[in-house]
C-alpha cells in the first residue's frame, strides 16, 4: 500500500502474465444499501461519460467498488483520474449524473435484508419503495460527500510493473482530498434469532456471526466449504439431514462477518419443523464458533486469489478500508429461519431455538479429565454407565458388535489406536494417539483425537464391517458349546444373557442384522455418557471433552437415563443336551445377587485359592452375576464325577472365605501403570467401598446346591450324568 498526505490510499498488487490489469475504487459508508445504490448510479453515469473502458460498479450494504479493466499505462492513468473525479466532484440536484441516479432510484430497488443479511452486507429478497426525485437527489449528494474522504475511499491497481507505476503517478497528481473519519459500522447490541416466511431463493436457514478478527473469519469460511468438513458431517447425521449451501466471510470496517447458509438435504424426508431448524442452527453455531477459535498464521491472499484482475483490484481496494475501527467486545449472532410453511410456523422458531439451547445447556457431558505432564499421548474413553441394561435375549451383544465395528473403522483409518470397553455395567470406546510432531500444541492434539472419535460415532456402520466384527466375536466364542452356553446364560439371567456376558451368545450374534447394529450405535450416543480424557495439559483435556460433546449433539438433544434397576430371577436346575459324537462337557453356574467390582475381586481371589481359576469365570455386574465353571471329561462317568465334585466345592466355598480384605487389588507390576488402566480408573472414579457383610451373605446364598444351574452336553449313547433328562 502507498499512502500520501491529502490523497486516498493506493494498493498495488504486482501481477504478471496477463495482457493488462485493473484499477478499482472502494468506498465505505454508514448509509446502508440504499446509500450504496444511490452512489453506484452516480458513479456509473459519470464513468460512462468519462472513459471508454469497461466499467463495473458493485454496490453492497457497506459501500461499493468500481473497477475498470486497463491494458496500457495510459489507460491506467486515465482510469485513476476518472474514478477519483467521479467520487470527488460534487453532485448538486441539477447535475446530469445526479438526475440519472435519482431516476434510477425512482424505480423499486433491492431492500435491505434481515439481520443475517446485514451482517454479511447482502441485499434482502424484497424490494424497496421508489424514492421521490428530490429526496433521491439529496441522498445521492449526501452519500457522495460523506464518502469522498481519505478515510472512506481507496484505490488499487493490479497488473505489471509499468501499469502500477502509471497508477501511482496518477494518484499522486490528484488534488488534495478532504480529511475524514472511517464509517462507524456499528457493532450489534445483542444476538438476534428470527423466524420469517421464505421469500425467493433465500436459504431456509442462515447463521451469521459478527466477529472481531477478519483473518479467522476467512479461515473458518474456507474450512466450512471443504469436502467432509465437520459441519457437513454433523448436519448429515441429523434427522432430517441438512447440508451447507454456502459459507462466506466479509471483512468490515469494524471486525468481520462469518456466514453459513443451510438447507435440508434433498432426501431429508419429512417437512422441516421449527425444532429441526433450531437443531441445525445450534450445530452450525457450535461449528462456526469452534472454527473461529482456531489460530490463524497465514498471510491474507484474498486479492491475489482472485482470477479476474478486476476482482483482485476491488478486493485490494476494500482491504485498505477494513479494520480501521476497533471491533466490538463480543461475538454477535444473527440466526434466521425462513420457513416455507408460512408466517405462523416461522414465528415458532425463536421459541424452539431457545428451548433447545436450554436443553443442550443442561446436557453437559459427564466429564473427568486429568493432566499427565510428560506424556506425548492423548487418551479418551467415552462410555455408558448403563452398560448392557437395555439389551434383551433378542439383541444381546448388539452394543458389543456396534462398538467393535466403530473401533475397527477407527483402527483402519490409522490416525488413532482404538479399543472397546465391554462390561455389563459399562460399554464404550477408547482412543489414543501420540502427537503428530513434537511441535503439535497440546490443545490441537487433543481436539484432533476428539474429532476422530466424534466423526466415527456419526458415521453409519455398513454391513461389511458388521459381518467382519461378527465373525471376530463368534471366533471368541469358539471355545464354548453354543447351545449349552446359551442355555446356561438363559437359566442364570432369564431374558438378559448380556447382563452376564456383554458379547452376547453365538446365537444372538448370528441373528443381529446390520440395521439393528447401526441403530445400536445411535442408541449408544443417546445414553448418559461419561467421558474420561488424559492429556498433557488440563486445558487440552477439557477442550477434547467439550469438542466431543459438540459432536454428540448431532445425535441427541438430551441423554436418556439408564433403565431402572430390576432383578432377574434365575431358574436353577439341570438340563442335558444330546449331540452325536460330542465330547462330554458341562457348565455349572452359581447365580449371584450382584458381581460389582468388590464382589468380583473377592470371588476371583476365592476361586484362585480353590484352584478353580482355570475353569471358572465370574460374570455379570451390579444388576446380577454368576460364577460359571466349564468342565470337560473323557466320558460321561468321569464328567458326572467332575460335576458332583465341583458342585460340592462351590457349595462349601463361602465357609472358607474368611475375613480377608474385601477389595483385592488384582493388578500388579506394570499393569497399574498402563494408559488403559489409568484411563478406565479415571472414568470409573473412586474405588468402590469394601463389600458389606450382609451383601456378602446374600452372595453366599447363591452357592447353595439348590441354586445351581447345570447344563451337560454328551453323545446319546454315552450314558448320562445322573439325574439329567435329555433336552430336545
Amino acid at each position: 500500500m502507498r499512502t500520501l498526505a491529502d490523497r486516498p490510499p493506493l494498493g498495488l498488487l504486482a501481477r504478471d502474465g496477463e495482457p493488462g490489469g485493473a484499477i478499482a475504487l472502494a468506498v465505505a459508508h454508514d448509509h446502508g444499501l440504499i446509500g450504496s445504490l444511490a452512489l453506484a448510479e452516480l458513479l456509473r453515469a459519470r464513468l460512462r461519460a468519462a472513459t471508454t473502458s469497461t466499467v463495473a460498479v458493485r454496490p453492497h450494504a457497506l459501500g461499493l467498488d468500481a473497477r475498470v479493466l486497463v491494458r496500457t499505462p495510459d489507460e491506467a492513468e486515465r482510469a485513476v483520474r476518472a474514478l477519483a473525479a467521479a467520487l470527488i466532484t460534487p453532485a448538486p440536484p441539477r447535475d446530469p449524473a445526479n438526475a440519472a441516479a435519482a431516476r434510477a432510484l425512482a424505480a423499486p430497488t433491492p431492500a435491505a435484508g434481515d439481520p443475517a443479511d446485514e451482517c454479511s452486507a447482502r441485499a434482502g429478497a424484497g424490494r424497496r419503495a421508489p424514492l421521490a426525485p428530490a429526496r433521491a437527489a439529496a441522498l445521492v449528494e449526501a452519500v457522495r460527500a460523506g464518502a469522498a474522504t481519505r478515510a472512506t475511499a481507496s484505490l488499487a491497481a493490479v497488473g505489471p510493473g509499468a501499469l502500477l507505476a502509471a497508477a501511482s503517478r496518477a494518484r499522486d497528481a490528484l488534488a488534495a482530498w478532504p480529511d475524514g473519519a472511517p464509517p462507524l459500522d456499528p457493532w450489534p447490541a445483542s444476538d438476534v434469532v428470527l423466524g420469517a416466511p421464505a421469500a425467493g431463493d433465500a436459504a431456509p436457514l442462515t447463521i451469521a456471526i459478527r466477529v472481531r478478527d477478519g483473518a479467522r473469519a476467512r479461515a473458518a469460511a474456507r474450512s466450512l466449504r471443504e469436502p467432509g468438513a465437520p459441519l457437513s458431517v454433523r448436519l448429515g447425521a441429523l434427522e432430517p439431514a441438512w447440508q451447507v449451501r454456502d459459507a462466506a466471510s466479509v471483512v468490515r470496517v469494524r471486525g468481520a462477518c462469518l456466514r453459513v447458509d443451510l438447507e435440508p438435504a434433498p432426501d431429508g424426508g419429512a417437512p422441516v419443523t421449527p425444532t429441526d431448524a433450531a437443531r441445525a442452527a445450534l450445530i452450525a453455531t457450535d461449528e462456526l464458533e469452534h472454527g473461529l477459535d482456531s489460530e490463524v498464521d497465514e498471510p491474507d491472499d484474498t486479492a491475489a486469489a482472485a482470477r479476474d484482475p478486476r476482482e483482485a483490484a476491488a478486493r485490494a481496494a476494500w482491504q485498505m478500508l477494513v479494520g480501521t475501527r476497533p471491533p466490538g467486545p463480543a461475538l454477535r449472532r444473527a440466526i434466521v429461519h425462513r420457513s416455507r410453511a408460512g408466517a405462523a410456523e416461522a414465528a415458532r422458531f425463536p421459541a424452539a431455538f431457545d428451548a433447545l439451547s436450554r436443553a443442550w445447556g443442561d446436557d453437559a457431558l459427564d466429564t473427568r479429565t486429568r493432566a499427565e505432564r510428560g506424556h506425548a499421548e492423548v487418551a479418551i474413553l467415552l462410555a455408558s454407565p448403563c452398560g448392557t441394561a437395555r439389551e434383551s435375549a433378542a439383541d444381546a451383544g448388539a452394543s458389543a458388535l456396534a462398538l467393535r465395528a466403530v473401533a475397527s473403522a477407527l483402527n483402519g483409518a490409522g490416525s488413532v489406536e482404538a479399543g472397546v470397553l465391554l462390561h455389563p455395567d459399562a460399554v464404550g470406546l477408547q482412543v489414543r494417539a501420540p502427537r503428530r510432531t513434537p511441535r503439535e500444541p497440546p490443545a490441537v492434539h487433543a481436539l484432533r483425537v476428539a474429532d476422530v472419535l466424534g466423526r466415527a460415532l456419526l458415521r453409519p456402520i455398513g454391513a461389511p464391517l458388521v459381518d467382519l466384527e461378527r465373525s471376530r466375536l463368534l471366533a471368541e466364542h469358539a471355545g464354548v458349546d453354543a447351545r449349552a452356553w446359551s442355555a446356561t446364560l438363559e437359566a442364570l439371567a432369564p431374558g438378559r444373557p448380556s447382563w452376564l456376558e456383554p458379547r452376547g451368545t453365538p446365537a444372538t450374534l448370528a441373528a443381529l442384522r446390520p440395521a439393528v447394529v447401526d441403530a445400536q450405535r445411535l442408541a449408544f450416543a443417546r445414553e448418559p455418557l461419561r467421558v474420561a480424557v488424559m492429556a498433557p495439559t488440563g486445558e487440552a483435556a477439557r477442550a477434547a471433552a467439550d469438542r466431543l460433546e459438540q459432536w454428540l449433539r448431532s445425535l441427541r438433544d438430551a441423554p436418556e437415563p439408564c433403565p431402572a434397576a430390576t432383578a432377574v430371577d434365575p431358574r436353577p436346575g439341570s438340563v442335558r443336551f444330546e449331540r452325536p459324537g460330542a465330547l462330554p462337557i458341562a457348565y455349572v453356574g452359581v447365580p449371584l445377587a450382584a458381581a460389582g467390582p468388590s464382589a468380583r475381586a473377592r470371588l476371583e481371589a476365592a476361586l484362585a485359592r480353590e484352584g478353580l481359576q482355570e475353569t471358572a469365570r465370574v460374570l455379570g455386574g451390579t444388576r446380577g452375576g454368576a460364577v460359571v465353571l466349564a468342565l470337560r471329561a473323557a466320558d460321561a462317568g468321569a464328567l458326572a464325577s467332575a460335576v458332583a465334585a465341583a458342585r460340592a466345592r462351590l457349595a462349601s466355598m463361602p465357609d472358607r472365605w474368611g475375613a480377608e480384605s474385601a477389595w483385592a487389588e488384582r493388578e500388579g507390576g506394570w499393569a497399574a501403570f498402563g494408559a488403559e488402566t489409568r484411563l478406565r480408573r479415571l472414568w470409573a472414579g473412586p474405588a468402590p467401598a469394601p463389600i458389606a457383610p450382609e451383601r456378602l451373605a446374600r452372595i453366599a446364598g447363591g452357592f447353595a446346591l439348590d441354586r445351581h444351574v447345570v447344563v451337560v452336553v454328551e453323545a446319546p449313547d454315552s450314558g448320562q450324568v445322573a439325574g439329567l433328562a435329555a433336552a430336545r
